[in-house]
C-alpha cells in the first residue's frame, strides 16, 4: 500500500474549506439559486429541509474508499428559514502498523472503513485490524479518547469528564 495522504493537514485545511463556502454565500454566489432552494422547501412538511452542501473528501483508488474530511451545509427549512451547519468527525492519534496516523474517529486508520465503536467491537469488520493489536490509541495530550473533553493518564485511567475507563491493551502512551 502507498503512503496516504496527511489526514491531519487535510483536517486542518476542513476549516479553510468550510470559511471559503460560507464567504460564498455571504457574498451572493448562490443568490439566483437560493431563492428556488427555498421554494422547494416550502413545498415539504416542517420536519422536512432542503440543503445545499460542500463536502470536502480524501479517496484511494487502491483501498477503493474515500472519507468525509468535512461537509458545511445550508438548510432551506419550509417555514422560510435557513440555518448553517458543519458536520465534521473528530480525529484520534493512532498508532497504526507501528506509524502514527491521524485520522477519523469512527473509521479504521488502515483500510479507511467504518469502524464506529472499537472498545467493543475491536476488530475493523472490514479489514480485520485489531484494536490493541495492530492498532492502538495514542494518548499523548492527556484527551480522553472517549469523549475527547475530559483528560486521562497511565496513573488515571478514568476519565474525569465521561467517567469512561481507558483501557490499557487498546492504548499506547506518548
Amino acid at each position: 500500500m502507498s503512503s496516504d495522504v496527511n489526514y491531519a493537514r487535510a483536517d486542518e485545511l476542513a476549516t479553510l474549506v468550510e470559511e471559503r463556502f460560507m464567504q460564498l454565500i455571504e457574498q451572493g454566489a448562490f443568490a439566483d439559486l437560493e431563492p428556488k432552494l427555498l421554494e422547494l422547501a416550502k413545498t415539504g412538511s416542517e420536519d422536512q429541509a432542503v440543503t445545499l452542501s460542500l463536502q470536502f473528501r480524501l479517496s484511494d483508488s487502491e483501498r477503493e474508499r474515500e472519507v468525509i474530511v468535512a461537509e458545511t451545509s445550508r438548510a432551506f427549512l419550509s417555514d422560510g428559514d435557513t440555518y448553517d451547519f458543519n458536520n465534521n468527525e473528530s480525529t484520534l492519534r493512532y498508532l497504526c502498523d507501528g506509524e502514527i496516523k491521524v485520522f477519523q474517529r469512527n473509521s479504521c486508520p488502515h483500510c479507511w472503513g467504518d469502524w464506529p465503536d472499537k472498545v467493543k467491537e475491536s476488530v475493523c469488520p472490514d479489514c480485520g485490524y485489531e484494536l490493541g493489536n495492530q492498532v492502538k490509541i495514542l494518548i499523548d495530550d492527556n484527551a480522553c479518547p472517549h469523549c475527547l473533553e475530559g483528560r486521562v493518564s497511565r496513573q488515571e485511567p478514568r476519565c474525569d469528564a465521561c467517567g469512561e475507563q481507558v483501557e490499557e491493551k487498546f492504548v499506547s502512551w506518548g
